[in-house]
C-alpha cells in the first residue's frame, strides 16, 4: 500500500510540474499573418510591418527566422520577446521582373511549444490587365507528332475570369480555336496553318476580343514555319570536269512534314546516266546517279524526281558545272 501511495505522489508531483510549465509557457500571436497589396507595377518594392506578440508566461525565443526567396528581405531587431509584449518585424519584398500573382515572405521558427512556427506572407499582382505566354504565337511541325501547330496561353493578372469571344487572323492564314483554362481566369488559344498555305515562313496577327477584362481586345503576333513537303539534298549537283569520269553521285529526298512518299522515277539529261532508287524509310528516299561525264554541256541541265502518289509532283535538282 505504501508503495501505491509514493507512485501516486509522484505522478501527482510530475502532473502538477507539467501543468506548472504548461501555464508558464510561451505563446506566439499574430493577428495578420497575410499581407495583400494589391495589383503593382513592380518598379518599386513592396513592404508591410508585421506585429507578432507574446501572449504567454514566459519568454518567447525566436530561434530562427528565414525567407526561402532571396528577393525578400527582413529586419528583427530581437530575438527574444517578454510576457505581453509586442515586436515589429518589417519585410520587404522585390518585385523586379515578376509578373502576374506573387506570394514572397518570412518564416519563423520559436519556443511556442504548441505552435513553434509562423510564416508571415506578402501577396498581390504584379502588373495589370492580360497576358500572353509566349508572347508570339509560333507554329511548327510538332517535334512528336506530325501536326503543325502553335499554342499561346491569355490570362488575367489579377486572375479574374477572363472569355475569349471570338479570334480573328488579319490574314486568314491560320485556323483557331480556344478552350478556358480550368482557373476560370483565361484560355488556350490553339492555330493551325491553312491546308492551301504555302511552306516556308510567314507573317500573321490575330485579333481577339475579350470578355471580363478591362482591357476588350489584343493582337498577338504570328510567326508560322510551314516545313516543305519535300526537299532534296543537295539542293544543286555540281561537278568537276577535272574529276576522274564517270561519276557516281547521290541525292536524298526527304519529307520535313513527315508525309510517306515513293519516288516513281527519276529523269536525267542524259541518257547514258544510270539511276538507282532506295527507299531509306518511308520518308526519305536515296537516289544513286551513275555514269555521269561532268561536261560542261550539263551546266543548267536538271535531274527531275518524280514523286507519286495521290497528289504527283516534280523535284527538280540543277546541275552546275564551273568553268
Amino acid at each position: 500500500m505504501n508503495r501505491t501511495f509514493f507512485f501516486c505522489a509522484a505522478l501527482a508531483l510530475v502532473l502538477l510540474a507539467f501543468v506548472a510549465e504548461a501555464k508558464s509557457s510561451p505563446k506566439l500571436e499574430c493577428g495578420q499573418t497575410v499581407y495583400d497589396f494589391g495589383t503593382v507595377d513592380g518598379e518599386k518594392a513592396v513592404s508591410h510591418t508585421f506585429q507578432i506578440r507574446n501572449a504567454g508566461s514566459s519568454e518567447l525565443v525566436i530561434r530562427k527566422i528565414h525567407a526561402p526567396c532571396g528577393c525578400t528581405s527582413f529586419l528583427l531587431s530581437s530575438k527574444t520577446l517578454p510576457p505581453g509584449e509586442t515586436l515589429s518585424i518589417p519585410v520587404t519584398v522585390s518585385l523586379s521582373g515578376r509578373k502576374g500573382l506573387q506570394e514572397k515572405g518570412v518564416f519563423l521558427e520559436t519556443n511556442d511549444p504548441a505552435s513553434p512556427g509562423l510564416q508571415l506572407t506578402l501577396r498581390g499582382v504584379v502588373g495589370s490587365g492580360i497576358e500572353v505566354q509566349p508572347p508570339m504565337l509560333t507554329i511548327r511541325k510538332s517535334p512528336k507528332t506530325s501536326v503543325v501547330f502553335g499554342e499561346v496561353t491569355v490570362r488575367d493578372l489579377a486572375k479574374k475570369p477572363l472569355v475569349c469571344l471570338e479570334a480573328k487572323p488579319s490574314e486568314g492564314m491560320v485556323e483557331l480555336v480556344s478552350k478556358p483554362l480550368e482557373s476560370g481566369d483565361g484560355f488556350v488559344l490553339r492555330a493551325t496553318p491553312m491546308a492551301n498555305l504555302a511552306p516556308g515562313q510567314h507573317k500573321e496577327k490575330i485579333r481577339v476580343k475579350l470578355e471580363g477584362s478591362s482591357q476588350k481586345e489584343i493582337t498577338i503576333d504570328v510567326q508560322i514555319l510551314l516545313p516543305a513537303e519535300f526537299i532534296a539534298a543537295p539542293s544543286i549537283l555540281r561537278l568537276d570536269t577535272k574529276a576522274a569520269a564517270p561519276l557516281s553521285r547521290t541525292i536524298i529526298l526527304r519529307s520535313p512534314a513527315g508525309n510517306e512518299f515513293n519516288v516513281d522515277s527519276v529523269e536525267v539529261p542524259v541518257e547514258t546516266m544510270t539511276t538507282r532508287i532506295e527507299r531509306m524509310d518511308a520518308t526519305s528516299t536515296r537516289v544513286v546517279i551513275g555514269n555521269i561525264q561532268p561536261a560542261r554541256e550539263l551546266d543548267g541541265k536538271k535531274l527531275v524526281f518524280r514523286i507519286g502518289g495521290a497528289k504527283p509532283r516534280a523535284i527538280e535538282v540543277p546541275i552546275a558545272v564551273p568553268r
